[in-house]
């Protein structure tokens, strides 16, 4: 029997013991017409109740199983109160309520909500909607000091225990169970209720579609989270990249009106593929789940030319993810920052940025030659032709600091062939005893520099791994030009001078096709920039 039936049941059993009990307590009326008009008013204050009853019961009807909670009425869309809730998408993880609701609050109910303690398990939404914030932080224990473990968006129903836990300072907290976690939310942030149909605010600008015309505004702008920055806020993340998507053992996070909407089917196929082959690569395995957030803009300083950063420690991978670049960089920047997590998980720590960086382009360059760009073995190759190459014992010591291969193309191809070297020379068993140690003689019997003079004179053999460019001096020219574009367009950003999206667009095409040796596609890239951000 529902609780509605139920109800109305009550109500018509109370109307009759009534009417049955003004019959005889009024035998000194016995008036029909008076005894008529008792019965009518009586009648209607019962439909009255009836009908206030049966509104509140509408708007929060119980499971058989499950307690409603006690709450303060609050403002509800017209499309969360009349839509079921059963026909609602359904939280992974989280329970079907057994019956919808259907009815609005009042016209007057406009204060957040905060459920009222009772006993046993409830079904609850997130709405931090009042609180200008895009949803509720799960916590380890009740009170705003404790550390965050993730964030739930809001519209999100979560299974809670309905008693709540005081934090000391007189504020509710219940515990909660979401995506395999459970934690404590505040009461203030939680409603029997859908939060309102309104648009969650968005904290930063909207990106820019990809395909749609650039506009002369500033649109290319810094992602606000800096990686390699401690602590980490995962938190602050999933507010700027609320979606998600698993892909083997990666969950990928992403904002959904951005680039990575359109082409996160891609990235998932393409992360799971470059996990196996580096795996395979490297005879080593990615010992558990990572956390993968594709940032929609450039990071932030000190650091703005990296393109992607790993804390293997935390198992989280950054990446620039703005529809900049071809599918396969982006596969190869995978297969980058996937190495680093790799190695840490089944090599172990590298004796310097020089091994771990060299490992790193090494296994993702696979990618970059598909992608017509020259190979590792070809930038350097031409770099030493041309007198431009930076002493490998320079690279070890950390005298050359590694900031992004955008604006810094030199250490990081020539530390992936001299890695490429190493590996096929000695083998790969040697090589990760080197990783490791970073005790050249040890492993090889020979010093840094010696094993440097080899890999110069590999580079001039047929030993060497093309392509090569038909012109090194060209190539590099339009390699460092491309690297100054870089550097002025993220002191433009830094400064706050507006930057046009197509001035970074032309840029990125500039880089793509110095990258293949195409010099008179660099230059046209390279001018359309300079008009759309003069010097």
């Amino acid at each position: 029997m529902s609780a509605r039936f139920s109800t109305i049941v009550a109500v018509i059993l109370t109307c009759g013991f009534v009417l049955a009990g003004c019959g005889g307590r009024n035998d000194a009326r016995p008036e029909a017409t008076h005894r008529a008009a008792t019965a009518r008013s009586i009648v209607a204050d019962a439909r009255a109740t009836a009908d206030s009853v049966i509104d509140t019961a509408g708007r929060s009807q119980p499971t058989a199983d499950v307690p409603t909670p006690t709450t303060t009425p609050r403002a509800v869309s017209p499309t969360a109160a009349t839509t079921p809730v059963r026909n609602r998408p359904t939280e992974p993880g989280t329970a079907e309520p057994a019956v919808p609701i259907s009815a609005a609050p009042r016209a007057d109910a406009t204060r957040p909500a905060t459920v009222a303690p009772s006993a046993g398990r409830v079904l609850l939404y997130v709405d931090a909607l009042a609180q200008e914030r895009g949803g509720a932080e799960l916590r380890e224990a009740p009170g705003d000091g404790s550390r965050v473990q993730l964030l739930i968006p809001n519209g999100v129903r979560v299974s809670a225990v309905a008693r709540a836990v005081d934090d000391g300072g007189g504020q509710p907290w219940y515990e909660v169970r979401y995506r395999d976690r459970t934690g404590y939310v505040a009461g203030t942030m939680l409603t029997p209720f859908p939060p309102a149909a309104r648009r969650t605010p968005t904290p930063w600008p909207a990106a820019t579609p990809t395909g749609a015309t650039p506009q002369p505004v500033d649109t290319a702008r810094f992602f606000p989270v800096y990686p390699p920055e401690n602590p980490l806020s995962r938190a602050e993340l999933e507010l700027l990249l609320p979606s998600t998507r698993r892909a083997g053992r990666l969950t990928l996070y992403y904002r959904p009106d951005a680039f990575a909407l359109e082409d996160i089917d891609h990235f998932a196929r393409d992360s799971t593929s470059a996990v196996g082959r580096v795996e395979r690569l490297l005879g080593a395995r990615l010992r558990g789940a990572v956390d993968y957030y594709l940032a929609w803009a450039i990071f932030p300083p000190p650091d703005p030319g990296l393109r992607g950063y790993n804390r293997s420690g935390e198992r989280v991978i950054f990446q620039l993810y703005d529809g900049s670049g071809t599918r396969l960089e982006r596969q190869y920047l995978a297969a980058h920052e996937l190495t680093h997590q790799i190695a840490a998980d089944s090599i172990g720590a590298a004796a310097s940025t020089m091994l771990s960086e060299g490992l790193a382009m090494y296994a993702g360059q696979r990618y970059l030659v598909a992608d017509g760009h020259v190979s590792l073995d070809g930038f350097s190759r031409a770099a030493l032709d041309d007198v431009r190459l930076i002493p490998i014992t320079r690279l070890s010591d950390g005298s050359v600091r590694f900031m992004g291969r955008l604006p810094q193309r030199y250490p990081y191809d020539e530390a992936g062939s001299f890695v490429g070297f190493l590996i096929r020379t000695y083998g790969l068993p040697e090589f990760k005893r080197v990783y490791t140690s970073g005790d050249y003689v040890g492993v090889y019997g020979k010093d840094l520099s010696a094993l440097e003079a080899e890999w110069r004179a590999y580079l001039r053999s047929d030993r060497a791994a093309g392509p090569y460019a038909p012109d090194s001096r060209r190539y590099l020219d339009g390699i460092e030009a491309v690297q100054a574009g870089y550097e002025r367009l993220f002191a433009a950003l830094e400064t706050g001078r507006p930057v046009p999206l197509a001035a970074y667009q032309a840029l990125d095409a500039a880089r793509i096709a110095a990258d293949r040796a195409d010099p008179k596609a660099t230059d046209r890239g390279l001018a359309t920039f300079d008009r759309l951000l003069p010097r």
